[in-house]
């Protein structure tokens, strides 16, 4: 079973284990960018984005899953309005595709130093490398990946 409840403002996504990708359910859901939604897809054990809309139009809340790398993030979306959240996910690896993904500007993560640093890159010019060497200076150098 897929459920989707969705309202004019948020759309809640929970996927069970006879449904278990992530493709299958966004693929019955309209365009995030023209309706404005946040999208919710917390709590689902997911261990990768691929299959998720391109397009969310204002907020991505992936928390509590099990996203432990964002590697490529940037080849799944394309667009997020405002913020994506990854809180409580053991993310290690491979922050800087956020970077290009058009309209973010600000995410969350549980590792506190991480996060300040690829925020302070999205609101001032998304530079890769200067984020990269950051990121490796501060040793955090599996993050300073795509």
């Amino acid at each position: 079973m897929i459920e989707i409840d969705g309202s004019c403002y948020e759309t809640h996504i929970r996927i069970d284990q006879n449904h278990p990708t992530l493709a299958s359910a966004c693929r019955l859901i309209p365009d995030f960018a023209k309706i404005n939604f946040d999208l919710i897809i917390r709590d689902n054990n997911l261990s990768t984005l691929e299959g998720i809309s391109p397009r969310v139009g204002h907020n991505l809340w992936a928390a509590r899953n099990n996203l432990t790398s964002l590697h490529n993030i940037h080849k799944h979306l394309k667009y997020v309005g405002i913020s994506i959240g990854f809180k409580h996910n053991p993310i290690k690896s491979h922050v800087l595709g956020l970077l290009l993904i058009d309209g973010l500007q600000k995410i969350f993560l549980d590792n506190k130093e991480v996060e300040d640093i690829i925020n302070k890159h999205l609101k001032n010019g998304r530079d890769i490398f200067a984020c990269q060497e950051e990121l490796i200076e501060a040793g955090f150098d599996e993050f300073a990946n795509l």
